[in-house]
């Protein structure tokens, strides 16, 4: 049986409270620390006495609102001399995000068709040129207050491999901004 209760409280706080089986679950209130906040507890905890390991949501911690998503692509890389048996390129791409502000961003780089992972990505691979060798594809994002950048760096190490274009990637990105204290 739920119950919604509003004003006095049974903790002599006034608020608003959720209770499940009269345990309570969520709770706007004054709490007995002195703080106001919105809590809801994990089940089987009661809300006004539970610490905050025990909580699902707690208002007065800090935490990230998702203001912002967007997809983007890796750029493709072509890779030139650079003096020795390395041949090297960059590329990056820029979206424009429209906040005006800096937010902290996490972006994942699309590995296969349903398979995600977690940026700044690397991969290394052996090459099958005659004389091996390898090529190091790295993958990173960065956020200022304007755009997100996605950046595609490839290195190659061999005499056999030489300049060759390095297939970019799709990149989805998440744009946070801290929305408590």
């Amino acid at each position: 049986m739920t119950n919604v209760l509003m004003g006095e409280l049974p903790d002599g706080t006034t608020g608003f409270r959720l209770e499940e089986q009269l345990l309570g679950v969520a709770q706007f209130s004054q709490f007995s620390d002195g703080t106001t906040a919105l809590k809801v507890a994990k089940p089987g905890f009661e809300v006004s006495t539970a610490t905050n390991s025990q909580l699902v949501f707690n208002s007065n911690q800090d935490i990230f609102k998702i203001v912002g998503t967007g997809t983007g692509v890796a750029p493709t890389v072509t890779t030139g001399a650079d003096g020795t048996n390395t041949y090297s390129g960059f590329a990056t791409n820029t979206y424009p995000h429209g906040l005006g502000f800096t937010p902290a961003i996490i972006a994942y780089y699309l590995q296969s068709a349903n398979s995600y992972v977690l940026m700044p990505y690397s991969e290394v691979v052996s090459a099958s040129a005659p004389q091996g060798g390898i090529i190091s594809s790295i993958y990173r994002t960065t956020v200022d207050s304007n755009n997100v950048y996605i950046f595609h760096y490839v290195v190659t190490y061999s005499p056999g491999i030489g300049s060759g274009t390095y297939p970019g990637a799709s990149v989805k990105y998440y744009l946070l901004q801290e929305t408590a204290n």
